[in-house]
């Protein structure tokens, strides 16, 4: 999982919040469909002819894209999922001397492997890259994803089962070079291997244990991810560091290996896109983009994308109904929302701009860069309290580089005008 950019300071592991179980004797329990889109995984890469419109009643799955394996050079190092999940001879004697200490064969299995975490995690650093658990407590470093990675790995040698959710709740968002991330935050369950059903008791949550990384309160809320979800997600994650790091061949390489797990994942396809397309492979490009509204849903990323290579193209009565579909989406990214504002700003749409900063900050309060860009249309109104006002949030934002940028602003209101974007 990407952390928000520019944080002041690494952030370390979490608390580790333990839950107990509910459960109803003798009860019978209603049953409801209820059906899932799941959201950006952990990383979520951004934002040619027909259209496609589907019928309600055809449950025929659209015809999947050929990717270009001309275009990108092969890879044979793209890890294993095993292998990402698997620690080191020296780090499972580490583990196993300190799981079974006589002072703690008492405490039950999964409680102990969160006191372990929260011993062994302490001083792991936050950064934005997804590594393999062996390389986590080797390096001391990761992402929220990656510590996801080392308690799967500790709970396998352990025989305690996990799982992993997905909350919606305290999204984290990133850009680097046109490329936007938006993640989601990944808790991980342990649960009670020695927990019994009594005769009559239906249980509704099983004892676990939630080992939050991020969150210094750690939520329950979010969706259950299936294993090939898990998987699916965490080379999700990887293709979209590739691409960050320009390494678009490892990105291709590892999108497909996610696929190959779980074949709904929409994000692989806007990514596929997002490769293609810089390969220059348009036709190649708008049919992953579209694929990937056909398998997940209207997504505003995606949409983005779409509407950027009709555009590009030259096709603008699609690319305006495609903003029409943008529109009509609810906001839950605040990246489109700050590229919209920047360019109104570029082209003189001071009072558009602002709309569409403020809909961002509304969003993502704890972004810098909004509330820099909004300090900047505020100069440019020449409302100046306002202006020092929204600076100041930049600044208790902002990291260590970008805070003598912002000071100098603030200092000098007139160097806001070509500031942003």
């Amino acid at each position: 999982m990407l952390p928000p950019p520019n944080l002041p300071n690494a952030r370390r592991v979490g608390r580790i919040k333990h839950m107990n179980t509910g459960f109803l004797h003798g009860a019978r329990l209603p049953v409801a469909l209820i059906l899932l889109v799941l959201a950006a995984g952990c990383a979520s890469v951004p934002q040619s002819s027909q259209q496609h419109e589907a019928d309600s009643n055809d449950l025929v799955q659209p015809p999947l894209p050929v990717p270009r394996l001309d275009l990108f050079q092969s890879r044979a190092d793209v890890p294993s999922f095993d292998e990402l999940t698997r620690l080191t001879p020296a780090q499972e004697r580490q583990f196993f001397d300190w799981f079974n200490a006589p002072e703690r064969v008492a405490v039950k299995p999964h409680r102990r492997i969160a006191d372990y975490l929260e011993t062994l995690l302490a001083d792991v650093t936050f950064d934005d890259q997804t590594r393999g658990a062996a390389d986590v407590l080797a390096s001391r470093h990761g992402n929220c994803l990656s510590l996801a990675l080392v308690t799967t790995a500790i709970s396998r040698v352990a025989g305690v089962d996990t799982d992993w959710k997905l909350t919606t709740r305290n999204p984290v968002y990133s850009s680097d070079d046109g490329v936007v991330y938006s993640a989601n935050h990944v808790h991980t369950r342990l649960f009670d291997p020695t927990y019994e059903t009594r005769p009559g008791q239906i249980t509704l949550r099983r004892p676990h244990v939630l080992v939050d990384y991020f969150s210094q309160r750690p939520k329950s809320g979010g969706f259950t991810l299936k294993h090939h979800q898990i998987i699916a997600l965490t080379y999700q994650n990887l293709a979209a560091e590739a691409i960050a790091d320009g390494d678009l061949d490892s990105s291709f390489h590892l999108s497909l290996k996610g696929l190959e797990h779980d074949p709904a994942n929409p994000e692989l396809y806007n990514i596929l896109g997002l490769l293609h397309k810089r390969k220059g492979a348009w036709n190649t490009a708008e049919a992953y983009y579209r694929h990937a509204l056909d398998v997940g849903g209207e997504r505003l990323v995606t949409l983005r994308n779409l509407e950027r290579l009709l555009l590009a193209r030259g096709r603008e009565a699609e690319a305006r109904n495609v903003a029409r579909r943008i529109v009509a989406l609810p906001d839950s990214d605040p990246f489109p929302l700050i590229k919209l504002g920047d360019e109104a700003l570029q082209r003189g749409h001071i009072q558009i701009a602002l709309n569409y900063y403020t809909r961002a900050r509304d969003l993502a309060p704890y972004l810098h860069e909004i509330h820099a860009r909004i300090a900047t249309v505020r100069f440019r109104q020449g409302r100046l309290g306002l202006a020092r006002k929204s600076m100041r949030e930049a600044l208790e934002r902002a990291g260590v580089s970008d805070k003598s940028k912002y000071k100098k602003i603030g200092k000098y209101p007139d160097l806001a005008k070509s500031t942003w974007p």
